[in-house]
């Protein structure tokens, strides 16, 4: 079943003619704070990692077109439909793991969804070059929310970014 699984994901990629990934730029979001950002463009779809040594987690982000017959609105604020329930999955080297997610609507046309990823993860999620995300409807049975991501082979900013959350939590 799982390497059924992978194989729908890697024909799912070939078919969405997913975009290779520029480089992963850094950013420092607010002065006087150690949270940092590395973030790349894969498609129509930013992905967005943030580490603050002091937090431990690194968040992951991912803004994508809210456009389609996916109902983003239970995923949306506290208390939302996918921080009680596992909804999501997230592919990475191969290997899906659930997850717990949330977001929000930055307008009309684009939503943020935000998983905190556990620590055991991290250091495939700065190795990978492909990131698989899956998201089940809350209500009713639709389709699934899908990406493949194509990320950039040279993960030396984003080792850089996300060290402080490897090294507090070892």
């Amino acid at each position: 079943m799982k390497k059924m699984h992978r194989a729908a994901w890697a024909l799912a990629a070939l078919l969405a003619g997913a975009a290779q990934a520029g480089d992963w730029q850094v950013s420092s979001p607010y002065a006087d704070n150690p949270l940092k950002t590395a973030w790349v463009k894969s498609g129509s779809t930013d992905v967005l990692w943030s580490c603050r040594a002091d937090a431990g987690q690194p968040v992951l982000s991912l803004e994508v077109p809210a456009g389609g017959s996916f109902d983003f609105g239970p995923f949306e604020g506290p208390g939302a439909a996918g921080e009680k329930v596992k909804l999501a999955a997230i592919g990475l080297d191969g290997k899906f793991t659930a997850l717990n997610v949330s977001g929000w609507h930055i307008d009309k046309d684009r939503f943020h969804w935000s998983l905190t990823l556990p620590q055991e993860l991290l250091d495939a999620a700065i190795k990978t070059r492909a990131l698989g995300f899956s998201v089940r409807p809350a209500k009713g049975s639709g389709n699934r929310y899908r990406l493949w991501l194509d990320l950039p082979a040279n993960n030396a900013t984003l080792r850089e970014v996300l060290q402080p959350c490897l090294d507090a939590n070892n």
